[in-house]
Order: structure tokens, then C-alpha cells, then sequence
């Protein structure tokens, strides 16, 4: 058998299978560069679910609207009383007067005393 027969036959099959090995690269490279892409979107998720479980995590720790609406009843009623505290303070300091004035006389005495 000839070889030299075979030759043309045989370039023209390397040629066309590198045609077709070019054409699938060419049609496959979007999809490589795709999976790349997944890749990192798939990493860039997982660092936002821990992100948003970190979170999720703290807002289990806060308290809920009618925790705080409790509060704010609490501090206004609280807020009543210190007020209320406040009036009695001021009814004290008001008897307290005369007895302030009065130790004050008694230790200017003492000292006008002590001085002689």
C-alpha cells in the first residue's frame, strides 16, 4: 500500500479535526469564563450568609416592639415618680431652712465665744 496516497487524506483530517478542536474551544471559552465567574459569586454568597447570620444572631438578642413599648410605659411612670420625689425634696429643703438658720446662729455664737 501506497502511503503517499494516504497523505493528502490524512492532512486534510488533522486539518479539519483541528477546525473542529478550534470551533469547540471557541464555543466553550464563554463557559469556562462563566464557571470562573460562579466560582467567585459562589464564594462572595457564602461571605454574605455569614455576614447576615452574624446578624441575624444579634437581632435575637434585641428586644421586640412590645419589650420596648413596656419600657418606654415603665420609664414614664418612673419619670411620675421622680417628679413626685422631686416636690418632697423641695417641702424638705423648706423645713430645713430654719434649722440651717439656726445652726448657723448657734455657731456664730460659739465662735464670737471662742474668740473672747
Amino acid at each position: 500500500m501506497d502511503l503517499t496516497l494516504l497523505m493528502p487524506w490524512l492532512a486534510a483530517a488533522v486539518s479539519i479535526s483541528h477546525a473542529i478542536a478550534g470551533v469547540y474551544r471557541w464555543a466553550t471559552s464563554p463557559a469556562r469564563r462563566n464557571s470562573e465567574e460562579i466560582v467567585k459569586i459562589k464564594s462572595d454568597q457564602a461571605a454574605h450568609d455569614r455576614r447576615i447570620q452574624a446578624v441575624e444572631a444579634e437581632i435575637k438578642h434585641m428586644p421586640d416592639s412590645s419589650t420596648i413599648h413596656k419600657l418606654e410605659l415603665f420609664m414614664e411612670k418612673l419619670s411620675g415618680r421622680l417628679d413626685s420625689i422631686d416636690g418632697r425634696f423641695d417641702t424638705v429643703d423648706e423645713k430645713l431652712k430654719p434649722i440651717q438658720a439656726a445652726t448657723e446662729r448657734m455657731n456664730e455664737v460659739l465662735m464670737s465665744g471662742a474668740r473672747k
